[in-house]
C-alpha cells in the first residue's frame, strides 16, 4: 500500500484532491491555482516512483542522465 493518497491527484481551483475523492490540501497566497496545478502534475508524473526512491535520489539529475527531460 502506498504511504500517501492514491493517484491521480486532481485540481479544483486551489484545492488538491486525491484519486479516491477527499481533499488533500488547499493552496493559498500568490498564484494558488498555478501552484496547485504544479503540485498535481508533479505527483502524477512520479506515480511509479516510491517516496523512498524520490528522497534518496537527485531526480532532476537522474532524468537528465537518462534523457527523460525534453
Amino acid at each position: 500500500m502506498a504511504d500517501h493518497s492514491p493517484e491521480p491527484w486532481l485540481q479544483a481551483g486551489d484545492v488538491i484532491l486525491c484519486g479516491d475523492g477527499p481533499d488533500i490540501a488547499q493552496t493559498t497566497g500568490y498564484n494558488f491555482d498555478a501552484n496547485a496545478r504544479r503540485i498535481v502534475a508533479c505527483v502524477n508524473a512520479c506515480k511509479a516512483l516510491s517516496t523512498e526512491w524520490l528522497e534518496s535520489h537527485d531526480v532532476l539529475d537522474y532524468w537528465e542522465k537518462n534523457n527523460i527531460i525534453p
